[in-house]
């Protein structure tokens, strides 16, 4: 396991007061470096303590439309934005 990230998540729906919800990515290496990307939420207290939220038993066809189609809804479309370098993209002037 390796190149951990955790960033706060936008849900804080039904967490106590005190704690707060994040997302967590792992990612883990297996043989012939064949790697894998794993993201779970984490419920953080007060006394550095944390519980990891427990997944769906697996997610059907149906559920995983849905996750990406609200996905796709939060991406934000800008033309000066350029998708593949996601910085903004220098515009071409004349002199």
């Amino acid at each position: 396991m390796c190149n951990p990230s955790i960033v706060l998540d936008s849900d804080q729906e039904g967490v106590a007061p005190g704690q707060a919800r994040f997302v967590m990515s792992l990612r883990g290496i297996g043989e012939g470096h064949v790697s894998c990307i794993e993201f779970r939420t984490v419920v953080a207290g007060e006394s550095a303590s944390f519980v990891l939220e427990s997944l769906p038993a697996r997610f059907t066809p149906a559920q995983l439309d849905r996750a990406l189609a609200d996905l796709e809804a939060q991406i934000v479309t800008d033309s000066s934005v350029d998708p593949f370098r996601r910085r903004p993209a220098m515009p071409i002037s004349v002199l």
